[in-house]
């Protein structure tokens, strides 16, 4: 049976004219937040932050070597210092000293010191505390725990000499960034400017083995520079995608985090969990599988006290309380 052309011409009307409308109703202001616009948003308190980041094949991102100012987040402040040494290391003393002894610590932002000054940091307080030993801060910004463990497996390749203990700093949102879920992508894409747009990420097979895939971004649409109806499309189509994902995220950090303990033995080193967070979601896993963790959460813990104002990553103090959490540690159980 043939369509008569002027059919064929009402149904194409008819088809862009329903488009248009479900365009009109997305754009609605009532509609707007749910879609969140077409754009990537960008806040006013990241405008200045210089690009301390570079790509990596491998781990996503990496740290980029350099001294940066970055200016402070509240009037009055001072000015933050960022010094980042050769291997993705950030200062823990003004000039670095290798030692004998050496302790790593790889994690996130947290580990990192975001937003903080060089001296302000967990690494650069328990260099300070124990000078006899050498301690490196792997620290990276935006780190999942997959990607500390691919890097901790290049720090053991090229190193020469043991590294005694390592800690590793555990947020309950790693889970997220381990399986590359959508709004972690959709986050990364947003904070590209920082220099890190794709994430590894890991998933189980049948027998609960660990799968290891490469880095992987949010996919953007052209098209949805114009059209919201694009931008819905495109969300649902990535949600989609990595809906399984969600589902295994606990149990795809806990076999990273069981990689990483095998890792550490067989390079003679010890893991170390510092859990900073509030939440004991790991705490039966970690104690069944005999790794040693410390519970870095403050008693009296009160944002205001704790945290950068205007920025939110933890401020000085609270790092000078994890610094003495784990000092304390140190001395009591491995005799520093």
């Amino acid at each position: 049976m043939k369509i008569k052309p002027l059919n064929l011409i009402f149904v194409l009307e008819s088809i862009i004219f329903s488009l248009l409308a479900v365009e009109f109703i997305l754009r609605a202001s009532f509609l707007d937040n749910i879609i969140e616009g077409h754009k990537w948003k960008i806040t006013q308190g990241l405008r200045n932050e210089p690009v301390m980041f570079e790509p990596d094949a491998e781990l996503g991102w990496k740290s980029k070597i350099g001294r940066y100012i970055i200016p402070a987040y509240t009037k009055g402040s001072p000015d933050i210092v960022v010094t980042l040494w050769p291997g993705n290391l950030r200062a823990t003393q003004p000039i670095r000293t290798e030692k004998n002894r050496r302790i790593a610590l790889v994690g996130c932002s947290f580990v990192f010191g975001w937003a903080i000054s060089d001296w302000e940091t967990l690494a650069w307080k328990l260099q300070k505390t124990f000078p006899g030993v050498e301690f490196m801060n792997y620290g990276v910004g935006g780190y999942s725990t997959y990607q500390s463990l691919l890097l901790l497996r290049k720090i053991f390749a090229a190193s020469p000499k043991s590294i005694e203990l390592v800690f590793y700093g555990l947020l309950v949102g790693h889970e997220d960034r381990n399986v590359g879920d959508w709004i972690w992508l959709k986050t990364l894409g947003e904070y590209s400017h920082r220099g890190h747009v794709k994430v590894p990420y890991c998933t189980l097979a049948a027998d609960n083995a660990l799968i290891e895939h490469l880095p992987e971004s949010y996919p953007v649409w052209r098209i949805n520079k114009y059209s919201r109806l694009a931008t819905l499309v495109e969300r649902l189509y990535v949600k989609f995608k990595t809906r399984a994902r969600e589902q295994q995220k606990q149990a795809v950090t806990e076999a990273i985090i069981k990689e990483m303990d095998d890792l550490c033995r067989r390079n003679n080193s010890k893991l170390i969990i510092l859990l900073l967070y509030r939440e004991s979601k790991y705490n039966k896993f970690l104690q069944d599988k005999g790794i040693y963790f410390i519970d870095c959460w403050p008693p009296d813990y009160d944002y205001s006290k704790y945290h950068v104002q205007e920025e939110g990553h933890p401020n000085g103090a609270l790092n000078s309380f994890w610094s003495e959490k784990v000092a304390e540690k140190m001395k009591r159980d491995f005799g520093y």
